[in-house]
């Protein structure tokens, strides 16, 4: 597991404990807190996704190797889904 995973897996559990917290800040008729809490959460989704998508368009394009024969065979022949249990 890289640190990317690591921050990415910190991330979720910090939204989903965020907009818990939200939720909880609201049935307790907290407003001012949670439209701080809310405001932070906004603010944090924001910067994640613009560091995804600059990410995206700075890191290098992967090029697989390969003719792309397994695709064509796919696509022409129609994918068929082959249980293991068959080829026992």
């Amino acid at each position: 597991m890289s640190p990317f995973d690591l921050l990415a897996i910190v991330s979720v559990l910090a939204t989903v404990g965020a907009l818990v917290r939200v939720g909880y800040l609201l049935i307790r008729k907290r407003t001012a807190a949670a439209r701080k809490t809310a405001t932070m959460l906004a603010t944090f989704v924001a910067i994640y996704a613009i560091t995804l998508i600059v990410v995206s368009l700075v890191s290098p394009k992967k090029v697989l190797d390969g003719d792309g024969s397994v695709f064509r065979r796919m696509v022409h022949h129609g994918h068929q889904r082959v249980s293991a249990a068959k080829h026992r």
